[in-house]
Formats: C-alpha cells, structure tokens, sequence
C-alpha cells in the first residue's frame, strides 16, 4: 500500500510538469483553443498535486517568493485602477485577459510547485517547437534555390509572419530557448539528447539570424556569443574560442550590412522615436496616477491624431497596413512601442515602480553561479523586448510569466548543472 501511495504521489507530480512542457508550443504556434485547454488542465493538475503532496508543509515567505507576490500586484493595479476609471472598453477586457497570467503563474509560485520541475525539460520543448516552426515554414513557403539571400528572407518571413507569429513574439521565444539550451548542454544528458540539442540550436539561430526583427537579432548574437564562451570544450580548446569569436562577429556584421532594416536611411525614420516623444508628452499630463487603461485606450489614440508627429510619421507607415484600415482607432495598432512607457501611462510612477520592483526582485533571486548566468541572460532578453514593445500579443505575458516561473523552480532548490570540474564535463 505504502509503495503504491509513493507512485501515486509521483504521477500526480510529474503531471503539472507534463502540461507545462505541452504548453509550450501553443504559446509559439497559433493553436489557442488548445492553449486555453492546455492552461486549464496545467491549473487543475496543480491544485491536484498542491492537495495530494501537501505543498504547503513548510512554507515560508522566501525571497523568490516575492517575484510572485509582485506579479500578483502587478495584475491587480489594472482592475483596482479601473474602479475609478470610464467604464471597461473592449481594449481593456482585452488587456486583462492577457495580463490574467500575472496572477495565475504570481499564485502557483507563493504557494509552491512540483519539485519534478527541471528548466531543461521546458527547454526541450520549446527547441522543438521553435525546430518545427522552421519546417513548418519551409513546407508552406517551399525550397527554391534560385532565390537571393534577400528574397529568400522576405519570403520566409513573411511565410512565418501569416502562419506562426509577428517577429517579435517569436524572436523572444526562440532566444529564450536558446538560453535554455545552452543550460541543458551543462547537465547530465546523454551525448545524443545534446546532438539534439545543437541540431535544434541551430535551427533556431538560424531563424533569428533571417529575422526582420532587429533587437531579436543582435539579442541572439550577443547571447549565443557570451553563452558559447562557457561551453567546457570552447574554453577547453582556445582555437574553438577564436573560431567562434570570428564566426559569430563577422556574421553578426555581414547580416548587418545586408539587412535593410539596419540601413542608416531605415533608422533615421525610426517611427519609435516619435511614438516614445509623444508617449512622454501624454505621461507628464498624469504623471502620478496615469489614465487607467480604459481612458487610455481611448485618449491614446485620439491624441495622436491630433499630434503632428504621429499624423506625419506614424501613421503614414500604419496607413501600409491592411488591418489598419480596419481598425482605425484601435490601441492595438497605435500604442507607445514600451512595456515602461505603456504601464507609466496606465497606472503613473506608482505603476513604473511595481513594474521596476518585479524586475529587481526577479534579478535578485538567488542561484547558483552556473545557473544565474542562464537565468541574467534570459531576463536581458525579456527586458530588451519590454524596451520596444508593449504587454500584449507581440511581448506576451504567458511567456514571460512562465519563463520566469521555470527558472525559479526549475533550477533554485536543485540545481542539476555539472560542476565545472573536467572529470565531470567530459561530454
């Protein structure tokens, strides 16, 4: 009976950590009736094993505890500001459901997880998912060897663009499985799990080297470099070191140069600069307090028509969109391009601090030095996208809630990287 007892207690375990990693691709590939399935089954299976496994027992208010409780702050600012707002516009029902994993994930990490939890299981799959997106776009777009390295990058893009994700959604996803990868090739795996995982890497790399998104790009570059110099057989061998350095440097210039959205000509006319100059107008407005995201949803956009800068530059690249004239006056199309400045109009400097406070708590988690470098690279990441884009569908909170919740317990209690002892890292 007692072994019996054991195994149940171990499938109900286990059983949160499986939805987790099926969860994954969903959050990549645009199946979202399964993502709301998969969500709702992830929440119960965890209730299952916080009953059945106690996870209470020996609780405390521990210091990646309060990541959680500020991720739960930080949902309930918008609903708390709505009560002294206009009433809730489809852009807010919109916004809250998306913010919903703040609270969600913030609740399942103040009460405590499976300890079965490893951060290379989540990254396998997500290099699967991120594996199968390159040949799910290479089926659709088909192989034609007589395109330019220039066509063949506006096809695959916008290939992946109609049937995956925007670049900016699926760059951060592909870096952050970069990173875990990269983490899982310092564990106990055997050496054809890590042949997979290069394969995968490279998948993946690759993808974000043809990417029309820039700070994915260079985000790549910088990580696969900094990352890269880690592995036991590049500092084992100083040549690798050097061929790496040459190899990633003079691909990171040779995209560069060749990548029209780099072009001089292209960043003069960044429209980011006048969206940002216009967002810190509307901020010293209601710097305390903000809009509220009702009122902002609406007074965003018909400022901005009325703002010179937005008419004339702004919108003049909007107007090439198809959907724009669809949805003229949407918050969706017209937002400040930045989770710090989208959040300090919605809820003031008081919204900018809890914001700021989750990140330093979130940075402020201790690891151990083998892990912290995997996790810092994964937050830098995240909070470069946060520089360019607002919460929403192209910097999805799900994603960012979950990353940061599998770091924490996937790595904080037991980590399994190897010692950097040669004996040890001998594959």
């Amino acid at each position: 009976m007692n072994r019996f007892s054991v195994d149940y207690r171990t499938i109900v375990a286990w059983l949160p950590v499986g939805l987790l990693m099926a969860l994954m691709p969903t959050l990549l590939f645009p199946i979202f009736p399964a993502q709301r399935a998969v969500l709702i089954m992830s929440v119960l299976a965890w209730i299952v094993d916080v009953i059945v496994n106690r996870r209470w027992e020996g609780w405390r208010m521990s210091g990646e505890k309060w990541v959680f409780a500020l991720m739960i702050v930080f949902f309930l600012l918008t609903p708390l500001h709505q009560l002294f707002d206009i009433p809730a516009t489809t852009y807010y029902h919109q916004q809250i459901e998306r913010r919903l994993p703040f609270l969600v994930v913030g609740l399942m990490g103040l009460v405590g997880f499976s300890d079965k939890l490893r951060v290379r299981y989540i990254g396998y799959a997500m290099l699967l998912s991120g594996a199968a997106a390159l040949v799910t776009v290479l089926i659709l777009q088909g192989v034609d060897g007589h395109l330019q390295l220039e066509e063949f990058r506006y096809w695959f893009n916008l290939t992946r663009h109609m049937n995956i994700a925007s670049h900016m959604e699926y760059n951060l996803y592909l870096n952050i499985a970069l990173v875990m990868g990269f983490h899982a090739l310092q564990s106990r795996v055997p050496r054809a799990v890590k042949i997979a995982i290069v394969i995968a890497m490279f998948a993946c790399f690759g993808m974000l080297l043809i990417s029309d998104g820039r700070v994915g790009m260079l985000t790549a570059l910088v990580m696969v470099l900094v990352l890269g110099l880690r592995l036991p057989a590049v500092r084992r061998y100083a040549w690798v070191t050097g061929v790496l350095v040459i190899l990633i440097a003079g691909g990171a210039l040779w995209h560069i140069c060749r990548n029209p959205r780099f072009s001089w000509e292209y960043v003069r006319q960044e429209t980011r600069l006048v969206v940002w100059d216009y967002s810190v107008e509307m901020i010293k407005e209601k710097p305390w307090v903000g809009y509220g995201l009702s009122s902002l949803s609406e007074e965003y956009v018909t400022k901005a028509y009325e703002h010179q800068g937005m008419r004339e530059i702004y919108f003049g690249q909007l107007l090439q969109l198809p959907e724009f004239s669809e949805r003229p006056r949407d918050m969706y199309l017209i937002h400040p391009h930045s989770t710090f400045l989208e959040i300090t109009l919605e809820h003031g400097v008081i919204g900018l601090f809890v914001l700021l406070g989750l990140i330093i708590a979130a940075a402020a988690v201790r690891m151990r030095p083998q892990d912290k470098w995997y996790y810092a690279m994964t937050l830098a990441a995240i909070m470069l996208q946060a520089c360019f884009e607002p919460l929403g569908k192209y910097f999805p909170p799900i994603l960012i809630c979950v990353t940061i919740f599998v770091w924490i317990y996937g790595v904080e209690r037991r980590s399994e990287v190897e010692s950097e002892l040669p004996s040890q890292t001998s594959d």
